[in-house]
Formats: C-alpha cells, sequence, structure tokens
C-alpha cells in the first residue's frame, strides 16, 4: 500500500505502508493527541473510505478556488514594467505568493481562495506601490513611477527633470512626495537637488 502526500494538488511525497490497522482510539485533526496543537487554520477536512485518483485529488482542491485576475503595472509614460516583484498576502500582512511581472508588465495569481488580499508592487529605481487591496475576480491596473522622472516621460533625471526640481525648490512649483529623493521627509530640499544633478550627470542610480 502507498500512501500519498499533496501540497496544492500536486504530489509532493510517496511512503510505503504494510496495512492501515483499524481501532477504537480518538481520531485527532490539528494537533497530534500529546497536546501539540497546529498553528494555523485546518478547513474543508474530508474523509473517504477509498484513495482517490490524481484527478480526483486536483479537482477536490480546484473546487471553492477561483482566480485573482491579471494585474498589469505600468510606467507614467504609459510603458509596460517587466521584472517588477508583486507581493500578495493576506490582510493580516501572511504572505502568499511572490512572482514577477512578465514582459508586457502583467502577472496574474492563480488558485487564490475567494476573498480580499494585501498587494505590493516593487522594483529597483521605481518608488515601491503602497499596499493596495485586491479582491478575487477583479482586476487591479497599478502604477510604478520611475524615480527621478518627475516630468512622466519614462527618462531618469533629464533635463526636464532638473527644471522641474529648481522650480520647486525655489518655490516657483508645488512639490510632491516624488520630489523626496533623499527620502528625509523634507521635499526638494538640497539633497534632494544634489541627488537629481548627480544622477543626471551619471554620478549615481537612483534606487
Amino acid at each position: 500500500m502507498t500512501i500519498r502526500c499533496y501540497l496544492n494538488r500536486v504530489e509532493t511525497d510517496t511512503n510505503l505502508l504494510s496495512a492501515i490497522k483499524s481501532g477504537n482510539a480518538t481520531l485527532f485533526i490539528g494537533q497530534d493527541g500529546w497536546g501539540n496543537i497546529f498553528n494555523g487554520t485546518v478547513d474543508e477536512v474530508k474523509i473517504y473510505n477509498r484513495a482517490l485518483s490524481v484527478d480526483e485529488v486536483r479537482a477536490d482542491y480546484e473546487a471553492g478556488f477561483e482566480e485573482l485576475n491579471s494585474v498589469s503595472g505600468t510606467s507614467p509614460c504609459g510603458t509596460n514594467i517587466a521584472n517588477a516583484t508583486v507581493t500578495l498576502a493576506t490582510l493580516e500582512g501572511d504572505l502568499i505568493y511572490t512572482t514577477q511581472t512578465d514582459s508586457t508588465g502583467n502577472y496574474t495569481f492563480t488558485d487564490i481562495s475567494a476573498g480580499t488580499y494585501n498587494l505590493t508592487v516593487t522594483k529597483p529605481r521605481f518608488w515601491p506601490v503602497n499596499t493596495i487591496t485586491v479582491t478575487t475576480g477583479n482586476t487591479e491596473n497599478v502604477m510604478l513611477w520611475l524615480k527621478g522622472d518627475l516630468n512622466r516621460n519614462g527618462t531618469q533625471a533629464d533635463y526636464g527633470d532638473l527644471v522641474m526640481m529648481n522650480y520647486a525648490a525655489t518655490g516657483r512649483l508645488i512639490p510632491d512626495w516624488k520630489f523626496d529623493l533623499n527620502g528625509n521627509g523634507d521635499l526638494a530640499d538640497a539633497g534632494d537637488v544634489l541627488m537629481l544633478e548627480e544622477a543626471a550627470a551619471g554620478k549615481i542610480e537612483l534606487w
């Protein structure tokens, strides 16, 4: 007799057993009988009087699950962003999946239990996306903003960006969070101006 273990519908382990013995001992689910309790959630427990086929295991797993539709990330100038890290977590902050956007800037999480989740998107040289709430069955478009691309043309620290930073530093333009390149909370201060100038000159990378 072979015992087969599955995780997320994929067989992960097998073990040979001579026989399954009958008895009148208490059946524990979520603990081992010595007081060691499983730290998590046990849901949809089922006990069969026969062995399930691989297809039956897969169908049973997929029942009650639905797909979280494609979520795409685009830069401010409208181009798609590949290789951005996308993280899906529970509302309590427990990590579920991490993936990356494809060459068109799209990513999809599948086999997600119906519900609401937290989603974050990050990529070097881009401002991280604040955690947003997503719901299964919906499509959420996420915008990543290139650091130093103040004029939204897809180029980092070009002449137009320098002009905008200078205007903000001298009070001729009202800055927002994108002007805080050094992360000290002061918008368009001397440090931000210097960082953008050095990035324009190729001396540093804005990460």
